[in-house]
């Protein structure tokens, strides 16, 4: 992997790859805080 991007502060914990396509991870997280903001 790539560090390139990661020196502007970037990081994307594995929620997008290195050409910026989102992971599941990506969508798994957003529903869950999509949840937790409807709770409030």
């Amino acid at each position: 992997m790539s560090t390139r991007g990661l020196a502007r502060g970037a990081n994307c914990k594995g929620l997008a790859s290195e050409t910026g396509q989102r992971k599941r991870a990506f969508f798994v997280l957003s529903e869950y805080y999509q949840t937790k903001a409807a709770e409030h």
